[in-house]
């Protein structure tokens, strides 16, 4: 049995994620949203370890850090840049239907402008501890910093439901 870190370096945090984030582009009116895995069987492993709640949990924390990550590199990439022009955060898009399905969330790493992003003003939302998302999430949504936004588009005759969380 190997390490978890070990595995999700080999099977979540590789290569092909890192070049997917080192080509993002900060332009004004778009974003660019990644998720953490594109293939539900790269994370089944986590489900020897965890319940799917947890896997959910762990999987934000991944993604958490390396948007933190990705935010530094970025800071130095675009050096210069006004940092506070650059604007990033985690996505969970139709959260309740995937957990539905899959058992568990994968977490999107969500990439754009300040101003493109200006419409999560009107958009800011208190997340009921007795909900889905705030029973899985609990442990990062107890920091006094994070921010959550729920939007909802709709996209080609269906209505997409994308929750925000802004550290």
């Amino acid at each position: 049995m190997k390490f978890i870190t070990a595995e999700v370096h080999s099977k979540i945090l590789n290569q092909a994620l890192f070049d997917q984030i080192s080509k993002v582009k900060f332009l004004d009116g778009q974003f660019e949203e990644i998720p953490l895995v594109s293939r539900y069987s790269s994370v089944e492993f986590l489900q020897r370890y965890f319940c799917d709640e947890e896997v959910s949990l762990y999987l934000a924390s991944i993604a958490q850090r390396l948007l933190l990550d990705s935010e530094a590199y970025f800071r130095k990439i675009y050096s210069s840049v006004n940092e506070k022009r650059l604007f990033s955060c985690l996505t969970f898009v139709d959260f309740d239907d995937e957990v539905d399905d899959v058992g568990f969330c994968i977490p999107n790493l969500f990439f754009s402008t300040s101003s493109t992003v200006e419409y999560l003003a009107f958009s800011l939302c208190e997340i009921e501890n007795s909900s889905k998302f705030g029973t899985i999430y609990a442990p990062i949504l107890e920091k006094e910093e994070v921010k959550v936004y729920r939007t909802t588009t709709a996209q080609g005759g269906i209505n997409t439901d994308r929750i925000y969380l802004v550290f």
